[in-house]
């Protein structure tokens, strides 16, 4: 029963963290460097010496700019590790192998998809 009480929290914790993280506006961001990177490559009116210096310019910001999506996505994770575990020092860890189960993982998604529908419908 615990188990199923922290993959439902644990799912609503999922969806409030990401829904509030600006994963798409960063995403957007990065695509459009490439985008930039890409027309400069491609460009017959901009030359060599001028690609090699922007080129390596515009690819550091995009691997920063990845490396802070992937911290993000490392620290939600982590922030939505912290309840099992807590669950687990209590418990002894009966429960928490359902949360590791396919079943405990299909109720954690089900608890962000239903969470995310309240939260769109009511808020």
């Amino acid at each position: 029963m615990i188990g199923l009480l922290c993959s439902l929290f644990v799912g609503a914790l999922v969806a409030e963290i990401f829904m509030r993280l600006p994963l798409r506006a960063k995403l957007v961001l990065l695509a459009a460097d490439a985008r930039r990177v890409f027309a400069v490559i491609r460009s017959a009116a901009i030359s060599d010496h001028w690609k090699e210096k922007a080129t390596p310019r515009r690819a550091l910001r995009i691997a920063a700019g990845f490396a802070l999506v992937g911290i993000w996505i490392a620290a939600a994770a982590g922030a939505c590790l912290i309840p099992v575990l807590i669950v687990d020092a209590v418990d002894g860890g009966r429960e928490v192998t359902f949360f590791l189960s396919p079943s405990g993982i299909a109720v954690t998604t089900m608890a962000s998809v239903g969470y995310l529908f309240v939260r769109s419908r009511f808020v």
